[in-house]
């Protein structure tokens, strides 16, 4: 199967969740992490996420196991040129400081559109009605995950989008 400009981890992506898991499933299998520690823990973690949807395993075209996270995003500019950005998060209690444009992971078989509107709606509900989408950015980048250790494909999809409407933005 051949769609132009789709590789087939984007099209393991747009797959319902039962069959994202199949395929990753297989992937996994061809997957070897002899040269870790922990690689049993590796495992678990990463069939953990593939179950729930938040990655995909694939073999590429070289015939190895690639983890696939498609993941949307909002960078959100004020009429001033300034950028509203993620300065930290809480992870079991404690802050970790992190500057980045907010975002979410993409949920099986859906659409960026939708993935933005859930972005705004669980985490930045307080800016509704502000925020006008002006276009979306894809990026790709590959790189190798630190935490489990697998060559890793991120496919970001950025909406760029305006705030308007406002005054003065009241923001802690």
């Amino acid at each position: 199967l051949e769609v132009p400009g789709t590789g087939w981890s984007e099209l393991v992506l747009a797959l319902p969740l039962d069959m994202q898991f199949q395929v990753s499933l297989q992937a996994l299998r061809a997957l070897r992490i002899t040269w870790v520690r922990g690689k049993d823990t590796i495992r678990k973690k990463l069939a953990d996420d593939i179950s729930k949807g938040k990655s995909v395993i694939v073999v590429d075209k070289f015939h190895e196991a690639q983890r696939v996270v498609a993941i949307v995003a909002l960078r959100i500019v004020l009429e001033d040129g300034r950028i509203l950005a993620q300065l930290g998060r809480l992870d079991d209690g404690v802050l970790q400081a992190n500057c980045t444009l907010p975002g979410v992971k993409q949920q099986p078989g859906e659409l960026v559109r939708d993935s933005l509107e859930r972005l705004q709606q669980m985490r930045l509900a307080c800016l509704a009605g502000l925020l006008e989408l002006e276009s979306v950015e894809h990026c790709i980048e590959q790189q190798q995950s630190s935490s489990l250790k697998i060559r890793t494909k991120y496919i970001r999809n950025i909406g760029h989008v305006r705030l308007v409407g406002h005054s003065k933005l009241d923001a802690p």
